[in-house]
């Protein structure tokens, strides 16, 4: 019987270390808790190729004083970046202003949030490869804006703005279907937003930011037509619900709109883009 206590006793023993090993193992694999190399805590970063300069510009300020080391992640599609902020892929995404954020929070069901101060914006203006003045243009040209709901809503506002057409009132994200005056008779060709330059070869005119002439090496002071007076082309720092008041955030916010990020933006970017701070 003395026998068999204790093997019961070192059996139980043994089941109690594996489940605390167990237990210990699961704590060790949460989002930035993850380690480089070097044993430093890695904050994961999603942006899009129209944004990573500026992102890597602010890495080594970042990583000064925070003590992480950031991770940068180039996404080719900008909805796979905030799912993989919403899946805890990435712990932050530096891309998207913030109707494009609401419009995936209201599509997806997801709660993303902005983080601090809206950090850099692109002007936006009218681009074309056939024409130098709008008086050149023909009643039922073909025009190209953006397809997704936030970039889409933003061009149709702006050539409304222009004079070119009219929408409804009060709606959050204006489609096509919302134009109730159209004058030009414009025959709008939408399509993925960096496809955009592209389609300057096949369209008479495009409505665009100009940070997409400026990343396809084109000259993004060249639009027919320019300047949109709205915060809503700002791009911001993005997280989770949950990561909202984590203090590298702050650190990252700091690099991001310190003065080195604006020497490099305004010296990268020539008037495309714009500091904010």
């Amino acid at each position: 019987m003395a026998s068999l206590r204790k093997i019961s006793l070192l059996t139980l023993t043994i089941l109690t270390m594996t489940l605390m090993s167990a237990c210990g193992g699961q704590g060790d694999n949460k989002g930035a808790d993850s380690k480089s190399g070097d044993g430093k805590k890695v904050i994961k970063a999603g942006t899009s190729v129209l944004f990573e300069a500026p992102l890597k510009a602010a890495k080594e300020d970042f990583e000064k004083i925070s003590g992480y080391e950031l991770e940068i992640k180039v996404f080719d599609d900008a909805v796979a970046t905030d799912i993989a902020l919403a899946e805890g892929d990435i712990d932050v995404n530096f891309y998207q202003h913030e109707p494009y954020l609401n419009a995936f929070n209201e599509s997806r069901g997801t709660n993303l949030v902005r983080y601090g101060k809206k950090v850099l914006a692109s002007d936006y203006g009218l681009y074309s490869s056939k024409i130098k003045s709008l008086d050149e243009l023909k009643d039922g040209f073909t025009m190209s804006i953006p397809n997704d709901a936030s970039n889409r809503g933003i061009a149709l506002k702006f050539l409304q703005d222009q004079g070119f057409i009219k929408i409804k009132e009060n709606v959050k994200f204006p489609t096509l279907v919302d134009i109730i005056e159209n004058k030009r008779d414009i025959k709008f060709v939408e399509m993925d937003r960096l496809s955009l330059v592209k389609s300057l070869e096949e369209v008479d005119i495009c409505a665009m930011p100009s940070i997409y002439m400026f990343q396809s090496g084109k000259d993004p002071k060249s639009a027919i037509v320019s300047g949109y007076d709205s915060d809503e082309l700002a791009i911001i720092i993005t997280l989770t619900e949950d990561n909202k008041n984590v203090e590298w955030a702050k650190h990252l916010e700091e690099a991001l709109t310190n003065e080195n990020s604006r020497k490099f933006i305004q010296e990268t970017y020539k008037g495309a883009v714009k500091p904010l701070f």
